[in-house]
């Protein structure tokens, strides 16, 4: 990648990640001509916004599509309804803290789209915090800094694509989990509730259960997620979208488990390396669970945007880039998540399905 200036880290992964965001927000407006496939999108409207009210605000409405809109709903006024509670409460509540921040004190007056702007802000802070997070994470991992950016620049070009810059929380998930795992991996190898309305007299099911889940039951409920349903026919496409990246987690996660030094000149003969096999073992365990999972029981275009909390497939992809004989192997994925990335930034500002 000779974009990449080993001299200057931060600054060159500062700016590939602006220039990655330019691309795809371009891709977001141009998108989206003629009617909407969904318009789901305007209940974050009220009946008298015009329609030149919202072109003010286009690229904040244009990703705020599909599930965006549950989470932009929740922070405005808690979790209602029962299907909500599928979609945690962690962007919700800081989005709505930040809100009644800059109302309360005069920043910005409240208009229709201030939840839905604050979470794009969220969304793409968190997604930089994360590629910076995930390169240290690297360094702390293989002490190697080639490695690490390139690993941190493929987590720029995630195929999460622009879920990772909408009302989603995909991008604070993955900074939530590389900084626990650099703060595991320092330890180990360093020296609001509500209540929907109308509900007081019948329990749902999920309250008489052995382990009293809501997560797994919406999720079952309303999603229809369990073992092998998403294996009909016509979900043949979403399995053939998922395939590369179901290689690349399925492939890394079980080359690593079984060879943990694959990626390292350590040997076996220090506690040190010792140490390093069980943690990066642990991440490969993990990555492969994961696959099995997403196969079985997930609805499967959603592996694209789970593997951006992932740090190992990052790391496998960046040693095939950095080696002469396996680079165009390399090449080739990174294209495909650029590719992809670009393809589904434009499905998803039109409100198509973005897989």
């Amino acid at each position: 990648m000779p974009l990449i200036d080993d001299a200057h880290p931060l600054r060159s992964l500062s700016s590939i990640f602006i220039s990655w965001k330019i691309f795809l927000f371009a891709i977001a407006l141009g998108s989206g001509v003629g009617p909407a496939y969904d318009t789901s999108s305007t209940l974050l409207l009220s009946p008298e916004q015009t329609t030149h009210d919202e072109s003010i605000f286009d690229l904040a409405t244009r990703l705020t599509r599909w599930d965006a809109i549950y989470y932009i709903q929740a922070s405005r006024r808690g979790y209602l309804f029962e299907q909500e509670w599928a979609f945690a409460s962690g962007l919700p509540t800081i989005v709505s803290f930040l809100t009644n921040v800059l109302v309360n004190f005069g920043i910005v007056g409240r208009h229709e789209i201030l939840e839905s702007t604050i979470a794009i802000f969220v969304a793409n802070a968190s997604h930089l915090l994360s590629a910076l997070v995930l390169y240290k994470l690297g360094l702390a991992v293989w002490k190697n800094s080639r490695i690490s950016l390139v690993a941190a620049v493929l987590h720029v070009l995630s195929p999460g694509g622009l879920f990772l810059s909408a009302p989603y929380s995909e991008s604070s998930y993955a900074l939530l989990s590389f900084t626990g795992y650099l703060f595991f991996a320092k330890a180990t190898l360093g020296e609001k509730r509500t209540l929907a309305h109308g509900l007081g007299s019948e329990l749902r099911p999920w309250c008489t259960r052995r382990l009293p889940s809501i997560y797994t039951f919406v999720q079952e409920h309303y999603w229809n997620v369990g073992f092998l349903r998403y294996w009909t026919p016509g979900n043949i496409p979403l399995f053939l979208l998922a395939g590369p990246m179901l290689y690349l987690l399925g492939k890394s996660g079980t080359a690593i488990l079984f060879n943990p030094y694959l990626l390292t000149q350590e040997t076996k003969s220090t506690s040190t390396s010792n140490s390093l096999a069980t943690f990066i073992q642990s991440l490969a365990l993990a990555q492969v669970i994961l696959t099995i999972l997403a196969v079985t029981n997930y609805h499967i275009q959603i592996i694209t945007r789970i593997s951006s909390g992932y740090p190992l497939w990052y790391w496998w992809l960046a040693n095939l880039l950095s080696d002469k004989k396996t680079a165009g192997t390399g090449k080739k994925f990174v294209m495909f998540m650029v590719m992809y990335a670009g393809i589904q930034g434009a499905l998803f500002a039109s409100f198509l399905p973005p897989a």
